[in-house]
């Protein structure tokens, strides 16, 4: 679907808070919702019992669209949190086990999964030097206020992927089991003996090798499992996702789900209106699960300072973020022809810009000055043509201009395809990875 000429394509303001005990949660708050449109009764339990908070200051999700996703493609931040604290013991805060970012395209369907290793090192806004990114979540609860945990995973993810966090979800662990008992359980084939005991988290672990059917307890154990290390129990917990997401979809799983609805709801936390959650529920018939991408965040185990981490190389991470997650191809990019001009007088701006494009496989073949510095808004200028072009270029964009606008200009010069000129709506330091924000544009004019 093209962009409309001349019309202000409206990127939303960056949204946080997402709580799942494990990625199910989406496919259960679309399952529940499409159960709860079909059930009428199920509707007024799963919304009664549904843990929704508000949205942190700035988001912008439109009150006024009822049912529709509209076109943007949203990112959906996903958590599975801890126990936090031993039995009789008073609530602490809760670290992220799973951290999950979930892209979904309302008008194709398409749903891309990228995971986040909970050891990924990062800079968590607020603290004094980088941390592994699991502890965000205890540290943005500690602050207080429902979702603050979620909401500081969510900015810092923004900053290391470079995109925006339209909603987040939270589900803990009986919320999980409950979702897979509820669809009879879900098959999964496991290579080799699992075993594994940790008092502390009050886990056991015990799981035979084959192919077998695994209820929520057993289904949970699998998804734990870490003796192995991070990333294979990532791959194992995307692999669940998959066969998961195969079940939720059959009709017999769907018309089983109205029993179990109001207990799951109980242990759902979201920032998502009741209209836009019911929204979700139109995606199902355009779902594929064989067309699903996944991937985990490249990187490399090391040490800093005598403390292991996940360690991840900035311009990889923002390339293989939108690659997952908004279908952008590097390698396609290669051909586009892209300049790039300061139009709001702040210093930097477009070189910041251009650094973006150019991590994502653009021929960024210009850098320089606008005629004037008093553009409003980031301008994507393309021929009449060539307007899927500024269609991705938008997409590449949207961490750092909340609302390009897309002019088509056939007098473009014959040496470039596109032309991006940076507005005052840029947002200087958004969009960089490993914990190193860009500095704000000094003031003063231009890119010298």
């Amino acid at each position: 679907m093209g962009i409309p000429v001349e019309r202000r394509v409206e990127a939303r303001p960056p949204r946080r808070q997402l709580r799942i005990g494990r990625v199910v949660l989406v496919a259960v708050l679309v399952l529940l919702a499409a159960a709860a449109a079909v059930f009428g009764s199920t509707l007024y339990r799963f919304f009664g019992n549904l843990n929704q908070v508000p949205r942190g200051s700035g988001t912008g999700e439109d009150s006024s669209a009822g049912l529709s996703l509209g076109n943007e493609p949203l990112n959906i931040l996903v958590l599975g949190v801890d126990a936090g604290a031993g039995a009789g013991e008073p609530p602490a805060p809760q670290r992220s086990d799973t951290i999950m970012i979930v892209g979904v395209d309302p008008v194709t369907g398409r749903i891309g999964l990228l995971s986040v290793p909970r050891d990924t090192r990062v800079q968590i806004p607020g603290r004094m030097r980088p941390e592994k990114i699991a502890h965000a979540h205890a540290y943005g609860q500690a602050e207080g206020g429902p979702g603050a945990g979620a909401r500081l995973v969510a900015e810092t993810v923004e900053n290391l992927l470079g995109i925006r966090i339209h909603h987040f979800v939270e589900v803990d662990f009986e919320a999980f089991r409950a979702a897979v008992d509820a669809v009879g359980g879900v098959e999964i084939c496991i290579d080799k003996p699992m075993k594994y005991t940790a008092r502390s988290q009050n886990l056991r672990i015990d799981l035979k090798p084959g192919c077998q059917l695994l209820d929520g307890e057993k289904a949970l154990q699998y998804v734990r499992y870490r003796r192995d290390g991070d990333i294979f129990r990532i791959r194992r917990q995307q692999q669940f996702v998959r066969a998961f997401a195969e079940r939720v979809l059959s009709l017999r799983s769907v018309l089983k789900l109205p029993q179990v609805a109001s207990a799951v709801a109980s242990r759902v936390t979201t920032d998502m209106s009741t209209a836009r959650i019911m929204a979700f529920a139109t995606l199902l018939p355009k779902i594929d699960t064989d067309r699903i991408v996944m991937d985990v965040l490249p990187g490399q185990p090391g040490y800093v300072d005598g403390i292991s981490y996940w360690l991840v190389e900035p311009a990889e991470a923002r390339r293989t973020a939108l690659r997952v997650l908004a279908g952008i191809d590097p390698v396609a990019n290669e051909q586009v022809r892209i300049e790039v001009l300061n139009g709001n007088g702040r210093r930097g701006a477009a070189s910041q810009a251009a650094e973006v494009l150019r991590d994502l496989g653009y021929r960024v073949v210009s850098v320089g000055n606008a005629a004037r510095y008093d553009w409003e808004r980031t301008t994507i200028l393309v021929r009449e043509g060539d307007r899927s072009l500024a269609e991705q270029v938008l997409k590449a964009l949207t961490a750092l201009v909340p609302s390009p606008t897309v002019v088509v200009a056939d007098d473009l010069p014959e040496e470039i395809d596109v032309r991006v000129v940076i507005g005052k709506d840029f947002h200087a330091g958004a969009g960089t990875a490993g914990g190193a924000a860009v500095a704000a544009p000094a003031s003063g004019p231009g890119e010298g």
